[in-house]
């Protein structure tokens, strides 16, 4: 059966639904702590290494499983692990509201067993091409491993080749609050 429209038929229309795999880990706890501690084998690090796992503000299913399994692998490899906010200007750009940006995700020295260290320092590690100044996490330059706990997902905000995810962590999480005010200047 057709319907009219200003004198023309219009033809039939069908509902359509796209459905779209969503694989899920049944025990995301048990396979990142699997998959960390393959990776820190793989390293050889000598015992006492201090490691800086980077936590962001993204939203990430599971995040408290996540930073758990990351911190026990880390300990169980005779690593030390300390977690470090590194989401930019989030939680107000201050140590004191990015602690409580984790501590609202779940994540406290007592539920992930490893302590908090949230700070604005930062060090000036080099310079752009274009002059634009690089800042890096103080405590996280003086470990000897960073492991960024992040996901990848378009930006809200801008579209281009590296949005969000690895590098946008590395490059703007890290920069704490100066850094990442400067990269937004710069319409990053």
């Amino acid at each position: 059966m057709t319907q009219e429209a200003a004198g023309r038929a219009l033809p039939r229309l069908l509902p359509v639904t796209q459905s779209f795999p969503r694989p899920r880990l049944d025990d995301p706890r048990a396979a990142t702590q699997r998959m960390v501690s393959d990776r820190l084998a793989e390293l050889n690090a000598r015992s006492g290494a201090r490691v800086a796992i980077g936590v962001g503000s993204r939203g990430i299913r599971d995040i408290v499983p996540v930073v758990q399994a990351t911190v026990t692998a880390c300990r169980d490899a005779g690593l030390a692990p300390c977690i470090v906010p590194a989401m930019g200007s989030h939680g107000g750009g201050t140590a004191e509201g990015q602690r409580s940006v984790l501590e609202h995700l779940g994540i406290t020295e007592e539920a992930v067993g490893a302590p908090i260290v949230s700070s604005q320092d930062v060090t000036t590690i080099g310079v752009t091409e274009s002059g634009i100044p690089v800042s890096f996490d103080r405590t996280a330059l003086d470990a000897d491993f960073i492991v960024p706990i992040n996901r990848v997902k378009p930006h809200t905000d801008f579209a281009g080749t590296h949005e969000s995810g690895l590098c946008k962590m590395l490059a703007i999480g890290f920069a704490n609050h100066a850094g990442c005010s400067r990269i937004h200047q710069e319409g990053f």
